[in-house]
């Protein structure tokens, strides 16, 4: 995964000073998609691997937009703050997202139920980046001001 995702935050980095960021956003949740239903799939080695390369571009991309989200819908002001509380939400979901899959595992014998409800989390982000175009910051905000630090 990290020997794909390196040089896709090159070609990230890249696309985010061409396209939108809502629009890269909403495909590196695609590409998640691809990776989850690739995963549900998965019954070899090739597949897994396969998988992998997939998952490596869905986080080089994600490494890039991430950084450009915040800036851009949030400003500069709080931009520490913003970026902590995302972080840390993030790190306890990381922390808690192996229960539901231990569960449905007991539960099912296996990962494809849990899988396919998964799936559903990266359409609805997806939806929500696309309809979600950064705001116009100068309109919002007026101009950045070394006072506003």
């Amino acid at each position: 995964m990290a020997i794909i995702g390196f040089p896709v935050t090159f070609i990230s980095g890249y696309l985010a000073d061409k396209v939108k960021v809502n629009y890269i956003l909403s495909g590196m949740f695609a590409i998640h998609i691809i990776a989850i239903t690739t995963l549900y799939f998965v019954s070899s080695a090739t597949g897994a691997i396969i998988y992998g390369v997939i998952w490596g571009f869905a986080h080089g991309f994600e490494r890039i937009a991430l950084s450009i989200v915040w800036p851009n819908y949030f400003g500069r002001t709080h931009l520490g703050s913003i970026k902590i509380l995302a972080q840390s939400t993030m790190v306890f979901g990381s922390a808690l997202g192996p229960i539901p899959f231990g569960y449905f595992f007991a539960w099912y014998g296996g990962y494809q139920e849990i899988l396919l409800l998964v799936l559903i989390l990266p359409i609805i982000a997806m939806i929500l980046a696309i309809f979600s175009p950064a705001p116009d910051y100068e309109k919002y905000h007026g101009t950045y001001k070394s006072a506003d630090r």
